[in-house]
């Protein structure tokens, strides 16, 4: 009698798994419907795990969160740049997370996310953004006091010599494997909540996808 007890309770188990995984993908598909988005967008399960660590603007308790890694070689990053403080001007209480994925290909790209990073350890980590993205030649020439200048950073001196240390190498590491465990196809990678875009985001598409319920 305890034998069957035991055979049913794994029955009964197996079904409820069956019915989870089952009303998940629904919930997935009903994400994307609502969402209006293009079949190259996709559902990432741990989602929240890529929000744990970055540069945030908004609240921490936000309904919707954006995650973006970006390069700061990347002209396609400097292009969505400006959609994403759009968007932070638009809705504040949107949580946005920046990291940083500085491809191979760029030369300098690691050195500049270096230099957001340092930016940011004296809270000035959006300042940089906008210089990095501004003054490309600055990052080729790496004339990082002059980018730290322009990003209001108190310290030039000591932001110069965080970048040539390398001593957040660690930070940009995290992103990077990141970066590569989410599957993003290239720069910049947008994730809101649990949708990974295929292709860059426009402003419209961001709104719809933040103001869903």
């Amino acid at each position: 009698m305890i034998r069957r007890y035991f055979e049913n309770a794994i029955i009964a188990l197996t079904i409820l798994g069956a019915l989870t995984s089952g009303t998940v993908v629904v919930r997935h598909w009903l994400i994307l419907r609502q969402g209006g988005l293009t079949a190259d967008s996709r559902i990432i399960r741990d989602a929240d795990s890529y929000s744990a660590h970055g540069f945030v603007r908004g609240p921490e308790s936000a309904r919707h969160t954006l995650v973006v890694f970006s390069d700061f070689e990347c002209p396609s990053c400097r292009e969505f740049a400006p959609i994403l403080d759009a968007l932070h001007t638009r809705y504040p209480d949107v949580r946005i997370v920046e990291r940083n994925w500085p491809l191979k290909r760029h030369p300098f790209a690691r050195r500049a996310a270096l230099a957001a990073a340092c930016a940011g350890t004296s809270g000035h980590h959006e300042e940089m953004r906008h210089a990095l993205f501004s003054h490309l030649e600055s990052i080729k020439a790496e004339q990082w006091g002059k980018l730290a200048q322009a990003a209001l950073v108190p310290d030039t001196a000591d932001l110069a010599a965080c970048v040539r240390s390398a001593r957040l190498d660690r930070v940009i590491d995290e992103d990077v494997e990141a970066a590569k465990r989410l599957g993003a196809i290239g720069t910049p990678a947008v994730l809101v909540d649990s949708i990974l875009f295929g292709h860059i985001p426009t402003l419209k598409e961001l709104s719809v996808a933040v103001t869903r319920k």
